[in-house]
C-alpha cells in the first residue's frame, strides 16, 4: 500500500470512529451512518460525528423548542420542573436523514430565577432499508444528542 491509501484508510477509519468529527468540519452523511451499521463500533453521538449544531438548527426542532420555552416559562418559579416528548422531524434536513424522525425528549426545571431547559434525542440505527429484519451483517446502534438552555425568569 502507499502512504497515500494507508492515510485515506486512516482517516475513514477514524471518521467512523468519531474521532475526528472536530476537524475539518467534517460532517457525518447516511453513507457513514451505513458504514458504522456494518463495521460496527458501537453508539454515537451527533456531536460525535458533527451533526449536533445541525441538529439543534433545524427548522423543525427550533419550533419545537421555542414552543416548549414560551409553553412552561410563564409557570416558572423556584422548584417549578415538567417534562414532555414529541417527535423530531429532521428527514430532509442536509446528513439529518437517518435520525430523520426520532422521540425528542423535552424537560425544565426551574430554582432562583433561572429555568434549565434540558432537550435530547434517543434513537436507533436499525433495519436500514425499513423491511423489518435487520440485514445480515449488521449491527443496530444509538444515535443521541442532548444540549440544555438557561432562561431568566
Amino acid at each position: 500500500m502507499t502512504a497515500n491509501t494507508d492515510a485515506t484508510q486512516a482517516q475513514a477509519y477514524l471518521r467512523l470512529n468519531g474521532e475526528i468529527s472536530g476537524q475539518n468540519n467534517y460532517q457525518w452523511g447516511t453513507m457513514d451512518f451505513v458504514n458504522r451499521y456494518f463495521t460496527g463500533g458501537g453508539d454515537v453521538t451527533l456531536k460525535s460525528v458533527g451533526l449536533g449544531s445541525s441538529f439543534e438548527n433545524a427548522a423543525s426542532v427550533q419550533s419545537q423548542v421555542r414552543d416548549f420555552i414560551i409553553g412552561t416559562i410563564i409557570y416558572a418559579q423556584d422548584g417549578y420542573s415538567f417534562s414532555d416528548r414529541g417527535v423530531s422531524n429532521v428527514t430532509w434536513e442536509p446528513n439529518l436523514f437517518s435520525v430523520g424522525k426520532s422521540s425528542f425528549f423535552k424537560s425544565v426545571t426551574c430554582s432562583r430565577g433561572l429555568c434549565i431547559y434540558n432537550f435530547g434525542i434517543k434513537d436507533w440505527f436499525r433495519d436500514p432499508i425499513d423491511i423489518g429484519v435487520e440485514l445480515p451483517g449488521g449491527t443496530p446502534y444509538r444515535i443521541s444528542h442532548s444540549w440544555s438552555l438557561k432562561v431568566a425568569y
